[in-house]
């Protein structure tokens, strides 16, 4: 697992913003983000990455001083990796999941892509396998459709954009690979019960707490 700190790069922090500051902070919360997906792959619950993801990207707005941005995120990215350590340590006694090659294959491909436009049949071209035999396997191993599981993931995404970053509605549809933003809006609600526009108005943070020298 301690690849998620790998995936990161460097450890050089690259120019994402043309504003340094900022551009410290993007790099940090992209580095979070990789080590939850990691995590996330390494048998993490997805929703309980996400929110320790959310709580380490509000932790890396809120600092003033951004020499402390680097210590943050590798403490962050060891915190997912001795998670997912202690998970492995305890899968004896837990409840076996009943896991197959080729839809845990499918499955990373959905997180890594999230950004863009996912198809069955493409997956299936990419694992060289039949559309419809992965996604039986799919439903049988998961309990939730290829498409649905791919929508989910895409909906906990949004809900974190809608929250934690500054992108509009429109730009986050864009952002997640949808055709357009009422297609996104029609799926948000879906799976949220209210529209993107809605969720962002009663959940943004639009004021990031203050953060003492010692948190």
């Amino acid at each position: 697992m301690e690849q998620c700190r790998d995936e990161g790069g460097s450890g050089k922090l690259g120019t994402l913003s043309p504003n340094a500051e900022r551009s410290y902070r993007n790099v940090s919360i992209a580095a979070v983000v990789l080590a939850s997906r990691a995590a996330i792959r390494g048998g993490m619950n997805p929703e309980a990455a996400f929110s320790l993801c959310d709580a380490y990207i509000m932790k890396i707005e809120a600092l003033r001083d951004i020499r402390e941005l680097q210590g943050l995120v590798g403490g962050a990215q060891n915190n997912f990796a001795s998670l997912v350590r202690f998970l492995r340590q305890d899968s004896g006694s837990a409840r076996q999941v009943q896991r197959h090659p080729l839809v845990e294959n499918a499955k990373n491909y959905v997180y890594d892509h999230l950004h863009e436009k996912i198809s069955l049949t493409n997956v299936a071209r990419l694992l060289h396998t039949n559309p419809n035999y992965i996604s039986n396997l799919f439903v049988r191993c998961e309990g939730i459709s290829f498409t649905d599981f791919v929508l989910r993931e895409k909906m906990a995404l949004a809900r974190s954009l809608l929250v934690y970053s500054q992108l509009s509605c429109r730009e986050i549809a864009s952002t997640l690979g949808f055709s357009s933003q009422s297609h996104f809006g029609r799926h948000f609600k879906r799976f949220s019960s209210m529209t993107p526009a809605q969720f962002q108005r009663q959940y943004a943070i639009t004021e990031l707490p203050e953060t003492s020298p010692e948190a």
